[in-house]
């Protein structure tokens, strides 16, 4: 006969403790969580089939989002239909009125340029983007479905003649070669070939510099920036000859700042607001001399009503106020007008998926919806302003035309609308039946839960008493 040993009895206690206490676990698990199980090893085939649930939901919500992004494009889309419709109502409206017998000549030209405007209109409005890209370019996902070939702006020019010469007549020298000068001394200014012959006619210091003003304009460039330096050279004897006679007759000073033709002076009222640092200019004089320049800034003077316009190059001419010397400033006036519109776009349609197998078009190639248009729009412009009342009229019933082509396609757009409202919904029930079913699948019933928990809570209860019973050590146990 086989003994019991206690051990024996011990681990088997042990076993069946370890086994209840998972399952009480288990069951505590369950009415906390609400859960039937709590990893997929619980119930793999449950597991599983609460996944697919999942899946399905999360698919859905996908759709629902592609739904609402398709919605909002058709959206954009259709309120540019609704503006080209609105254009070429205008249109058809300024082509009737084109057609009267009672217009005066000049009221053509007041058609022409609104219809102009309208146009310009028209390639703004199509040339719509949403979330960048744009919308009727195709797949196209930049740059613009639409590009205006123009005719030549207009150019408008404005003079402004010189108030009075401006003083090229002095130089800037260091405090150092204060004393070396005075009024009346006789000067050579030299840098390379370039020379001029001067009479001190005034001296103002400063805290830094001392100002040489001429009795006489200096007729070349003088810079500090040059290679080889400007110097000032006082001429101690009479004549030309003497400063060659000897090096020591002469006081050789470099200058502080550049003495060059930089500068025209004109009215200040006439300035103020129409030229500033940057602009291009043509400096003109007598005989057909003139020059290109570029402004370097503008400095204003209230009190002499004066603006004077530094140059960012001088000026390589003399130029007299008294000689009829002017500014002359060219500027584009407006962007030409449009002559044709051409489609930069392809030929794809953006397909936006909705379901497993559903997709709803989105967008659409220019080309068929709005080259007409353009077309029409230009030729009308252009027969307006020649009064051509034969391809007014023509162009007329075309626009009519267009209009009910632009209907039809707002149509369509409105249709795909109401698809979409309807797929949301669809989608929207379908994911709550699902969110349903799921429920049903993986939560417990709580009733059931806790009198589940109870029981097992009653079998550990049950086995431990037991086990504290049985195993309680004799002598008859050793025997």
């Amino acid at each position: 006969m086989a003994r019991v040993t206690s051990a024996g009895q011990a681990e088997n206690l042990k076993r069946k403790i370890n086994t209840a206490l998972e399952n009480l676990e288990k069951a505590q698990m369950r009415v906390s969580t609400g859960l039937r199980i709590q990893k997929p090893s619980d119930d793999p085939a449950l597991a599983n089939k609460i996944l697919d649930i999942r899946g399905h939901i999360s698919q859905n919500e996908q759709f629902v989002s592609n739904v609402n992004h398709t919605e909002a494009q058709l959206s954009v889309e259709n309120m540019v239909y609704q503006d080209v419709q609105s254009i070429l109502g205008r249109a058809r409206d300024l082509a009737q009125m084109a057609l009267s017998d009672t217009n005066h000549p000049s009221d053509y030209k007041f058609y022409a340029e609104e219809l102009k405007q309208l146009v310009e209109s028209t390639l703004e409005t199509v040339n719509t983007t949403f979330e960048g890209k744009p919308l009727f370019a195709g797949n196209r996902t930049d740059g613009t479905a639409f590009t205006a070939e123009r005719s030549q702006s207009t150019v408008a020019t404005r003079e402004f003649k010189f108030a009075r010469n401006v003083s090229h007549d002095k130089v800037e020298i260091s405090l150092e070669y204060a004393d070396s000068f005075a009024v009346g001394d006789e000067l050579v200014l030299q840098q390379g070939e370039s020379q001029d012959y001067v009479t001190v006619s005034s001296i103002q210091s400063s805290s830094d510099s001392v100002v040489i003003q001429f009795n006489s304009d200096l007729s070349n460039n003088y810079s500090v920036e040059s290679n080889q330096p400007a110097v000032l050279t006082k001429l101690q004897v009479d004549g030309e000859e003497a400063a060659a006679e000897s090096e020591d007759a002469t006081v050789a000073v470099p200058l502080l700042k550049s003495a060059e033709r930089r500068a025209v002076v004109l009215p200040l009222d006439r300035v103020q607001g129409a030229l500033e640092a940057g602009d291009q200019i043509v400096v003109q004089g007598m005989g057909g001399v003139s020059e290109i320049a570029l402004v370097e800034a503008v400095q204003t003077d209230l009190t002499k009503n004066e603006a004077v316009v530094l140059l960012k190059t001088p000026l390589q001419n003399t130029y007299d106020a008294g000689l009829d010397a002017r500014v002359i400033k060219h500027t584009s006036v407006g962007i030409g007008d449009i002559v044709g519109i051409s489609y930069q776009g392809d030929e794809g349609v953006h397909l936006e998926r909705v379901g497993k197998s559903s997709f709803i078009e989105v967008g659409m190639p220019g080309d068929v919806a709005f080259q007409r248009v353009f077309d029409q729009l230009v030729d009308l412009q252009s027969a307006v302003r020649n009064q051509g009342k034969g391809a007014i009229e023509e162009l007329s019933n075309a626009v009519e035309s267009s209009i009910e082509h632009i209907t039809i396609l707002q149509t369509q757009v409105g249709g795909k609308l109401n698809r979409a409202d309807t797929l949301r919904n669809r989608l929207s029930d379908k994911n709550l039946a699902l969110e349903q079913f799921l429920e049903t699948v993986e939560q417990i019933d709580y009733s059931d839960a806790v009198v589940e928990y109870q029981v097992q809570l009653n079998m550990l209860t049950a086995m431990l008493q037991t086990g504290a019973r049985t195993m309680s050590p004799s002598l008859f146990n050793f025997m």
